[in-house]
C-alpha cells in the first residue's frame, strides 16, 4: 500500500486551503485494525518513540480502515502540544475520511494520559459524532509502550529491528 503524508497549504492564487503531498512511501500493510499495528507503523516510519518534543498526527481512514492519509497536526515542546479541533476535521474532510485516529508521543516515555489528553479526546469524540467522522482512537506512544485512550489498554511496541 502507498502511504501519503499531506500538508494543508494555501493556494497562491485563491488563498484557499488545499492538500499537498509531503511524502509518499510504500508500506506492507493495508488494514490498520489495532492500536498495536498503528504504534508499530508510527514507530517504524516516524520514530515517534524517540522524539524529544511532542508530535501529534492525525491518521484518516476509509470504512475498511485503510489509511487514506497522514497529517502532522502539531509539534510542541517536551511536554505540551496545541491541538486545534477544527484543524483536525478540516484535514479529515479534505481526504474523504470516514474515521480518524489521533497519535501522539510523550517524550518522557510514560504513556499515562494527561488531563489535556483526556480533554482533547473528549472534544474530538464529540465533534466527530456531530460531523460523522468518529474518532476511533487516541493513542499515546512512549519509549516501548503505548496507551489507547478509547480502549483503555496499554501495550508494548513490537520491535522489528
Amino acid at each position: 500500500m502507498i502511504i501519503r503524508e499531506y500538508d494543508l497549504v494555501l493556494d497562491e492564487d485563491t488563498k484557499h486551503s488545499k492538500l499537498e503531498i509531503k511524502q509518499s512511501f510504500s508500506y506492507n500493510q493495508n488494514k490498520f485494525d489495532g492500536a498495536d499495528k498503528i504504534c508499530n507503523f508510527m514507530r517504524d516510519n516516524y520514530q515517534l518513540h524517540q522524539k524529544a518534543d511532542e508530535y501529534v498526527y492525525i491518521l484518516a481512514f476509509n470504512t475498511r480502515m485503510w489509511l487514506l492519509g497522514i497529517f502532522e497536526l502539531a509539534h510542541g515542546t517536551g511536554n505540551k502540544c496545541l491541538v486545534d479541533v477544527r484543524g483536525v476535521f478540516m484535514r479529515a474532510l479534505f481526504v474523504g475520511a470516514q474515521s480518524i485516529i489521533m497519535v501522539h508521543n510523550h517524550p518522557s516515555g510514560e504513556v499515562e494520559p494527561s488531563n489535556d489528553d483526556k480533554l482533547i479526546n473528549q472534544k474530538l469524540n464529540e465533534a466527530g459524532i456531530l460531523i460523522g467522522i468518529p474518532l476511533i482512537d487516541n493513542i499515546i506512544i512512549g519509549e516501548n509502550t503505548f496507551y489507547s485512550l478509547n480502549s483503555n489498554i496499554t501495550g508494548h511496541i513490537e520491535r522489528n529491528e
